[in-house]
């Protein structure tokens, strides 16, 4: 089994809250809301690159996040693969398919259609700005500068508990699959 080495953070909406059970519950001022997961470039193989996985609103089993449908639900290869999958922090839906759009189309397919984007391209700027916005270069700068340092798995996921952005919205180290 591949490990993916993942971080799990409640920051669409920043207001995802009750996290206990894997089950998110948005606050009434931010009814969709989800997840953002962050690859830590630590593991091999196709998850050997820091950037982000994926944007999930939470719904259904997973959380009471409102479904957003966009307006274009068609996949725009050259808009995303030329835009935000070629942005710093943001490629891991190129590489992990080695430039085809087939992991990008299917995290579109999967949880862009409740996202509430307007279109393929918007959902993945989300994603990428989310991940990577910030004086600090959000939480990809952040696990970057850790990482350069020398950060170990285990010492990465300390700092990122106690960044004092990020910390706090920290939901998951899935230790079964080291994500």
């Amino acid at each position: 089994m591949t490990s993916t080495k993942q971080f799990v953070i409640v920051l669409f909406a920043l207001g995802a809250t009750n996290c206990a059970g894997l089950y998110v519950t948005c606050p009434l001022s931010h009814p969709l809301c989800g997840i953002l997961t962050i690859e830590s470039g630590l593991a091999s193989g196709v998850y050997d690159t820091l950037g982000v996985h994926g944007l999930w609103p939470e719904t259904g089993k997973y959380g009471d996040s409102i479904e957003v449908t966009p307006l274009d639900k068609s996949f725009d290869k050259e808009g995303v693969l030329n835009g935000p999958a070629s942005r710093e922090g943001c490629s891991c839906w190129a590489e992990l398919t080695g430039g085809e759009p087939t992991f990008a189309e299917h995290e579109w397919t999967k949880h862009g259609y409740e996202a509430g984007a307007k279109d393929s391209v918007n959902y993945f700027n989300v994603a990428c700005d989310l991940a990577t916005n910030g004086a600090d270069g959000g939480p990809v700068g952040v696990m970057k500068k850790a990482i350069k340092a020398g950060a170990t798995w285990d010492e990465l996921q300390k700092v990122m508990k106690s960044d004092a952005n990020y910390g706090r919205f920290v939901y998951l180290f899935d230790q079964e699959h080291d994500q």
